[in-house]
């Protein structure tokens, strides 16, 4: 999905910052691995964000990993 955002919307905000994350300067694709700016933050909430997390798999008898919605 990203991918085709990329490439049939270049004008959007959100095709733009994807493009700039995976591509150098010039335009070519990066082949190294490139640190998330966002994560970071992310991770920093853990503490608070942990206990509200969870998987809703009805009853748990039988469970259907690609399936289930």
């Amino acid at each position: 999905m990203q991918a085709e955002l990329i490439f049939t919307q270049r004008e959007e905000t959100c095709a733009q910052l994807l493009y700039a994350k995976f591509h150098t300067t010039c335009g070519e694709s990066i082949k190294y691995h490139k640190r998330s700016s966002v994560w970071p933050g992310i991770k920093h909430t853990e503490g608070i964000t942990k206990p509200f997390i969870g998987w809703i798999i009805g009853n748990g008898t039988k469970v259907d990993f690609w399936r289930d919605s």
